[in-house]
């Protein structure tokens, strides 16, 4: 491909290893996870997001309303 075999979508040339992850619902940096690193991944894996209300994105216990 374009990118000398580290872009993981052709179609998409903003997408390749060391791309900056934006909040799209895109792998932009072929790392496997969706918009990691932004407002809008769910860091702590409790379901919610920062861009969702969590407002300890680092505590799975710190949820919206609980």
């Amino acid at each position: 491909d374009a990118y000398g075999g580290t872009d993981c979508d052709d179609a998409v040339n903003t997408t390749f290893l060391g791309a900056t992850e934006t909040v799209n619902s895109t792998d932009d940096d072929c790392n496997g996870l969706i918009d990691d690193g932004t407002s809008a991944y769910d860091d702590d894996g409790d379901g919610y997001s920062e861009d969702a209300g969590d407002c300890d994105d680092a505590e799975p216990l710190a949820v919206p309303g609980g």
